[in-house]
């Protein structure tokens, strides 16, 4: 009777059987930076540059904006061989519109 009971309990614990899904509220969605767009273009014409090369990771530095257009800079991490360097890539917008201006690819020290 008493293991009877200790397997119900452990059955119908809300605790017995983990969730498959971590807990999320209801609705809630992850919130898309808005350079999301540019940091994917960014990664994607370094590769065209270095094409033999690894992207190992981006950071956005930041963005800045005059005369209405943008700019969103990033540093990416590559990884060509066994060497390693940042390439600094920065897009240019319409502000407005978020019409493609320019890139320009820099490899850092």
């Amino acid at each position: 009777m008493i293991c009877l009971l200790l397997v119900t309990s452990i059955i119908y614990s809300p605790f017995a059987i983990p969730s498959s899904q971590p807990y999320q509220s209801v609705g809630a969605q992850p919130e898309v930076p808005s350079y999301a767009k540019w940091g994917r273009m960014a990664v994607k014409k370094t590769q065209e540059k270095y094409p033999n090369a690894k992207v190992k990771d981006y950071l956005h530095i930041g963005k800045s904006s005059k005369n209405g257009t943008s700019v969103e800079q990033f540093k990416l991490w590559v990884k060509e061989d066994d060497k390693e360097f940042p390439v600094y890539v920065d897009i240019e917008f319409e502000t407005k519109t978020d019409k493609f201006i320019s890139i320009t690819i820099k490899k850092g020290n």
